[in-house]
């Protein structure tokens, strides 16, 4: 009787033993493997393979923190899409999306920068819905944050191709909500020269040249907005 529970303790140790082996060899394999499909992406290139350096460095922090610091996060959110923008190749992007999405799971409206970023990168890999949704829950996330709403009405402008309402009501919504964000009333002023209306946004920067007298910028563009208007001719 003893030397069959002896037998069975031994069997069941052999089993625990090459459980543990296989799964262990399976994580290595599996590591190596994606190290290799990394390295075919990045080729010879020396610039991209010393970011890769750099970012396995992130990824090592980060495993040491436990995946629970924020700015860890950030930063290796950051060198992924860093890699994906140098490579043009949308596997790094998807790999920095990951990262933030882990953010936005972990850190939610604690962290809008989180919103922010998987917005950009979704922007970059074309995912324009989806960064459109990222922008609109970083508004939800931050109401008086006026990035949120500079990000969405440029995505509305130049990438969705929205109408001129929807794009100046994002805009209306963020000055509303942040009680006058002066980069968000230079953007709507900008935007209403760029589409024709002249008053509405030479009104917008004489407001501006009120506030920044000795701004040369927004004199020169009030000086040409109202010789345009005099002239009945369009702004170039």
């Amino acid at each position: 009787m003893k030397y069959l529970i002896k037998r069975n303790l031994i069997i069941a140790g052999v089993i625990v033993i090459v459980a543990v082996g296989f799964i262990t060899y399976q994580l290595i394999n599996s590591s190596w493997r994606i190290e290799q499909q990394i390295l075919k992406r990045l080729g010879d290139n020396k610039e991209w393979l010393g970011q890769y350096d750099k970012l396995k460095e992130k990824i090592k922090n980060n495993e040491e923190k436990g995946g629970k610091d924020p700015a860890v996060l950030i930063s290796l959110g950051f060198a992924w899409k860093g890699l994906g923008d140098a490579t043009h190749d949308d596997y790094f992007l998807k790999q920095s999306l990951k990262i933030y999405q882990q953010g936005i799971s972990q850190f939610g409206s604690q962290n809008v920068i989180f919103y922010w970023s998987a917005g950009s990168v979704a922007n970059n890999m074309g995912e324009f819905e989806m960064a459109e949704k990222y922008y609109k829950s970083a508004i939800v996330a931050a109401p008086t944050y006026g990035e949120g709403y500079t990000y969405l009405a440029e995505l509305y402008r130049f990438k969705m191709k929205k109408n001129s309402d929807e794009i100046i009501k994002v805009y209306n919504d963020g000055l509303k909500a942040t009680e006058g964000n002066t980069q968000l009333f230079l953007d709507k002023s900008s935007y209403l020269r760029a589409i024709g209306r002249y008053e509405e946004s030479l009104a917008g920067y004489k407001d501006l040249l009120k506030q920044y007298p000795n701004n040369k910028g927004f004199a020169e563009v009030v000086r040409e907005l109202e010789e345009r208007l005099k002239k009945g001719s369009p702004v170039d």
